[in-house]
């Protein structure tokens, strides 16, 4: 009997890849949104991240203390994000040759 759970999660990940038909290779699974979106930080080392303010604030602090670029497109009054000041920054962004993340939050929507 294990103390801890299995560090590689193993057994989770070939379930889930067997019900997904990939590979457990595939599967990346974490300890909630703040873990899984460290991991991606970490593995996909951007220079920059694309936030629009108002966000989750992990987004942010996430990628400070993983010493990317912080650009912040801001929101139009109905909290769209202006596709003129997101083309102006990843326009930006790409002439500096800079690999970057874009982080959003899903909206939802009734119907």
């Amino acid at each position: 009997m294990h103390i801890y759970p299995d560090p590689g999660q193993t057994y989770l990940r070939r379930d889930i890849a067997e019900y997904h038909k990939v590979k457990p290779e595939q599967v990346v699974v974490g300890t909630g949104s703040d873990d899984l979106l460290d991991v991606l930080i970490r593995v996909v080392d951007p220079k920059a991240i694309v936030i629009s303010t108002p966000t989750f604030g992990m987004y942010s602090f996430l990628g400070k203390i993983n010493k990317a670029r912080i650009v912040d497109v801001p929101r139009v009054a109905n909290f769209d994000v202006s596709t003129t000041l997101h083309n102006h920054h990843k326009h930006e962004i790409l002439i500096q040759n800079i690999s970057f993340i874009r982080l959003t939050s899903m909206q939802c929507h009734k119907q």
